[in-house]
């Protein structure tokens, strides 16, 4: 990935090395993931959880359906893993938020989330749809509204569980390398990985970020040193030597940057909701980062490798 997106993996690095430094004193505890895609009803949320306390697990990281509370079998099935991970003295962090529902009469799963909204590939600069995994989702105004639903929901039913330690949602659960995401894939023609949000999301994401930055397109042109009429004509850079561009480079970086702005700011919305619904300062909203995405992030261009000298948004902060 290039330019301003690995200011994100920089932000979380710097969370980690924080936390470590001021809990220098307590180990991490063993945790067990719980994850609605391989249940089939409530007893079985709750052997799981007791297979995973005998294995010696302390934290609890459970994965439910989006909008579970518009389908009362998952909704049972949440309350009583909730209640079992409470009876068991466990601590609790919900995470992803993606599952799908219990399966139907028929056997069949229904995912609210990658039915509903998620339901478009990526784009790769190349004009070909990404693999199936990355989904367009930058810019895209159902997901942004999704989250903070999500999280609101949340805040106000579960926010205030005594042994909750931690929440996180959508593309703040491994940002560069999830479904829920979709930053950055492979692409064999330049043997990098790529923006994959060649989509027109993030088309309008790109041009309102423009129009805000720049006021007009003459400002635009000034910048990148190009003609375009308006800004609405102003195409995705697909790298850093675009022709479209007298400077390339800077037109690359910057859609790479409107990109990393949408995510940073829909995590301090998600965050801010949390905290105020919640009532709890204790309890933080995580950006987590997935350890394979270390590769992404090296093999991109230079512009990642220099998005060390930025300074960030503050999207680390619980």
């Amino acid at each position: 990935m290039r330019a301003a997106l690995g200011t994100l993996a920089l932000a979380a690095v710097s969370l980690a090395a924080a936390a470590a430094a001021t809990d220098r004193a307590a180990p991490p505890k063993t945790g067990y993931v719980v994850h609605f895609d391989f249940l089939k009803n409530a007893g079985e949320g709750r052997d799981l959880v007791r297979i995973a306390q005998r294995a010696g697990a302390r934290v609890i990281n459970l994965v439910p359906p989006a909008h579970v509370w518009e389908n009362p079998a998952a909704l049972a099935m949440l309350d009583a893993i909730l209640d079992e991970i409470a009876r068991r003295r466990l601590s609790l962090i919900f995470t992803r938020i993606d599952a799908a529902y219990p399966p139907d009469a028929r056997g069949r799963r229904y995912y609210y989330l990658y039915s509903r909204i998620l339901t478009e590939p990526g784009l790769m600069p190349n004009g070909q749809e990404t693999n199936g995994y990355f989904r367009t989702t930058a810019g895209l105004e159902s997901y942004a509204a999704w989250m903070e639903e999500e999280t609101r929901y949340y805040a106000r039913r579960f926010g205030r569980l005594p042994n909750l330690l931690a929440i996180n949602l959508g593309p703040f659960s491994e940002a560069f390398s999830s479904e829920r995401s979709g930053f950055l894939e492979y692409m064999k023609e330049t043997d990098l990985y790529e923006i994959t949000q060649y989509t027109r999301p993030a088309a309008r994401l790109f041009h309102g970020w423009l129009a805000a930055r720049f006021g007009d397109v003459a400002g635009v042109n000034r910048e990148y040193g190009s003609r375009f009429a308006s800004i609405q004509d102003v195409p995705l850079p697909l790298d850093e030597s675009d022709p479209r561009f007298g400077r390339p480079g800077l037109a690359y970086y910057d859609f790479a940057r409107s990109i990393n702005d949408w995510f940073v700011e829909r995590y301090e919305r998600c965050r801010r909701i949390w905290h105020e619904a919640s009532g709890r300062a204790d309890v933080p909203f995580i950006l987590q980062l997935n350890g394979g995405e270390t590769e992404k992030i090296e093999k991109g261009s230079s512009g990642v490798r220099g998005a060390s000298e930025i300074s960030g948004p503050q999207a680390h902060r619980a």
